[in-house]
This record gives C-alpha cells, structure tokens and sequence, in this order.
C-alpha cells in the first residue's frame, strides 16, 4: 500500500502481528510444553528474540496469503462479494455509465468497476485514498488475525491435551470469543472500503464530466 508512516506501520502489523501468535503457540505446541526451556532461551537473548520477530514477519507473509480464504468462505455463506455490495448502491448503474463513458468502453462487470474505481481514487483523491488506505488495512489485519487465531487453537487445544493447565482453558474460550470479534470488524471494514472507494469515485467523475 502507498502512503505515509502510518500506512506503512499498518503493512508491518499485518504481517508480523498474527505471525507472532501463531510463531507463539505453535513453538509452545511443537516443545510440548507450556513453560519449555525452548522458550526460556529463546526470550532470553537479544538473538533469540530477532529471530522469533524474524520469524514471526516470515509467518505473517504465509498468513496474509492463505487469509484470502476468510474472504472466499465469506463471499460464499454470507455473499458479502464485490457485486452484493454494489448492488446496494442507487447509484451503481450511474457509476458504471460514468465509468464506461470515462473508459471509453461498452462493457464492464462489477468487478472491473471496482479496479477502475480504486485507480481513480488513489490517482485523484488523496484525502479519500488515505482513507481508504485505512480501511483496506485494517480489514487485512483483521483478516490475517482470523486465520492466525484460528490456528493458534488448534495448537493450544495440542498443549491442553499434553499439558492440563488452567490458562489454557482460558484461552480456548477466549480465542473463538476474540474470532468472532475479528470477524465482525472485518466484515464492517471490507463494506466500508467497497462503498467508500464507489461513493468517492461517483462523486469525482459526476464533477469531472467530460
């Protein structure tokens, strides 16, 4: 993403944040231990804990990638796609003339409105790009922690069933807790920059009309 520091603060938190909880979790469940002298060594060092950040921003890449299939299960079980969301615009139709008249082209589907869209705003519209910007990122970040929190379970329910401990119970109650969460501002933050980036582009091209 393009911006400034705080935009790029964003693309470093994406990244490293659920892969430090999944690095976390998923070294705790490979030691078999909740308490392993692997992590005492690992915490105790200034070289130990580059390379858990290290390895952590690493993780986070693989998240952010596989993330995408939150957003596929969604479109599928909610149809909360591109078209679904365009579709509750009264506008969309304008949109798309005004688009197809600014392209110079006869067709176009919803989701090529979107790509044009995101061009004019981010080419045009500095003050709603940054805010878009925003948006965009922190519906990544809630995406890729969806994912993370999700194997993080998996790998804390390993650890209970070695290692019977009372804030491991807590923590299988409490991470689905925190996945719904994620999912719900996720869902909020992907609307909210689809209909930001159709309504901020409508209004440049009705008062740019050739």
């Amino acid at each position: 993403m393009k911006g400034n520091f705080t935009v790029h603060f964003f693309d470093l938190i994406i990244y490293l944040v659920p892969g430090m909880i999944v690095a976390y979790f998923g070294g705790l469940a490979i030691s078999g231990c909740y308490k392993g002298s692997l992590w005492y060594h690992t915490f105790s060092s200034t070289e130990g804990i580059v390379a858990f950040l290290l390895t952590s921003y690493i993780i986070g890449h693989s998240i952010h990638t596989l993330s995408y299939v939150v957003e596929k299960i969604d479109n599928y079980f909610r149809g909360n796609s591109l078209p679904a969301i365009l579709e509750t615009l009264a506008f969309k139709e304008e949109l798309k003339n005004l688009l197809r008249k600014k392209l110079s082209i006869s067709k176009l589907s919803d989701r090529e409105a979107f790509y044009f869209s995101v061009r004019i705003v981010s080419e045009y519209m500095p003050v709603s790009n940054q805010t878009t910007d925003r948006q965009l990122a922190i519906m990544l970040f809630c995406r890729s922690i969806i994912l993370g929190l999700a194997a993080s379970e998996l790998f804390i329910v390993i650890l209970l069933i070695s290692s019977f401990k009372g804030v491991l119970i807590i923590l299988v109650v409490l991470i689905p807790v925190l996945l719904i969460v994620n999912y719900k501002r996720f869902t909020q933050m992907r609307t909210s920059y689809y209909i930001t980036t159709y309504r901020s582009c409508y209004l440049w091209l009705t008062e740019n009309k050739e």
